[in-house]
């Protein structure tokens, strides 16, 4: 329900909201709340949902109050914000941290959901540079102001239910305790070297300094202080957490043993370089138990250089689960997506990795068992399920361990 002393404002332009037109992106809600409000709505976006959007409009004849624009420029959208009385942010999974600053930066009202674990709050600034007003890339953003340009600004931000003072403990069968702390930032100092020589008048000289580039990230985990926690192979390793005013979470696990990737073969030949579109072998060493996720990756290296991912297409295939004890299974014939596309395109040689990623039952359980949920395991490139407590007791989430192998080829058209 939309709260109308919200939306009362000193603007006098429109009330808009800016985002995807997806199933979660909340407009359907926000549609059903604007029966009683007697103001323009403005949603600004472009979706799958968009169809079902406007047909929701007429059905509560909210045809003179809602207008949908399918815009998803960003310079049209800021454009929007110069006038706009309100922005309505009804997201019900993710905020949009870079809307919201732009929004402050218009000095526009906001009004958003109550986000649950995933809510963010401000905690503080980061300058990331200058903007000219000349500059073709920022300078709509000075807005026909009579300056110059402007300080671009980040605005950092954390997760509200973020907790810092948790006592976090690994323990393992041999009575070995590891302590786990929460870890606000860290710092990555890059080296920067200039080997400079210049000529003046004839005379040659040689000019070299090196700057040291420090940069401050945010990661907000709890990491191993001791820095003695090395996990070993088939072992069980049992974790507590303990935080003021929150019941104990616990948990336990038995690692699975370290998979190894024998060698891959194609058309009848062992290879180091394979070619798209043609099916090849994959060999792993058998295991006593256990089970394995195999993936293939194309490693496309420098984004500039190859101008888009999408210019390549061939060695993908389908992620499949294989039981490491099972002697019928290996070697396993592995058959990549057919690539239709015009193979002279492009770079016609990359490299190529393949992964055996063996995990214990709890991460079988969660990632692959669990129904397919709405997001993605970025280590196994495999969907997972939410709202799950697999290897814990008190919490959501999961205790799990992977151990992998990977072979490094050369992947030709």
């Amino acid at each position: 329900m939309i709260d109308k002393q919200k939306l009362k404002s000193s603007k006098r332009g429109k009330i808009i909201s800016v985002g995807p037109l997806e199933i979660n992106s909340g407009f359907d809600l926000l549609i059903r709340s604007w029966i009683n409000i007697d103001e323009k709505l403005e949603i600004i976006g472009k979706g799958s949902q968009e169809s079902s959007l406007n047909k929701l409009i007429k059905s509560y004849d909210l045809d003179k109050k809602i207008k949908i624009e399918r815009n998803d420029s960003v310079k049209k959208i800021y454009e929007k914000f110069q006038n706009a009385k309100c922005l309505i942010i009804p997201y019900i999974k993710e905020e949009n941290v870079d809307l919201i600053r732009q929004a402050l930066n218009y000095e526009i009202p906001i009004i958003g959901t109550d986000l649950d674990e995933i809510s963010r709050i401000f905690v503080g600034v980061d300058t990331l540079g200058w903007c000219d007003c000349d500059d073709d890339e920022c300078g709509w953003g000075c807005d026909n102001k009579e300056i110059d340009g402007y300080w671009i600004l980040d605005s950092l931000f954390e997760p509200a239910a973020l907790i810092k003072n948790a006592s976090v403990i690994i323990s393992d069968d041999n009575g070995n305790n590891y302590d786990f702390s929460y870890i606000e930032n860290i710092s990555l100092v890059d080296t920067i070297y200039f080997d400079t020589t210049v000529v003046i008048y004839g005379t040659t000289i040689e000019w070299d300094t090196t700057i040291f580039d420090t940069n401050n990230l945010r990661i907000n985990l709890y990491i191993d202080s001791s820095g003695t926690f090395n996990p070993e192979p088939m072992t069980t390793y049992n974790l507590n957490i303990n935080a003021p005013g929150y019941d104990p979470v616990t948990g336990s696990l038995t690692t699975p043993n370290f998979p190894n990737i024998d060698s891959l073969t194609q058309l009848g030949n062992h290879a180091d370089t394979i070619i798209i579109n043609e099916p090849f072998n994959l060999y792993w060493d058998l295991l006593q138990e256990g089970k394995a996720m195999v993936t293939g990756e194309v490693l496309l290296g420098n984004w500039w250089d190859d101008s888009l991912a999408n210019d390549w297409c061939g060695g993908y295939f389908d992620p499949f689960v294989v039981d490491l004890s099972d002697n019928g299974l290996t070697p396993y014939t592995v058959y990549p997506w057919i690539c239709s596309e015009n193979l002279n395109q492009g770079a016609e040689i990359r490299d190529y990795m393949i992964r055996l990623t063996a995990m214990d039952e709890n991460y079988y359980d969660y990632f692959v068992v669990g129904e397919s949920g709405e997001y993605s395991n970025a280590l196994l490139n495999y969907p997972t399920t939410k709202g799950r407590s697999v290897g814990i007791q008190g919490g959501f989430g999961f205790f799990g361990s992977i151990a992998s192998d990977r072979l490094l080829l050369k992947i030709v058209r």
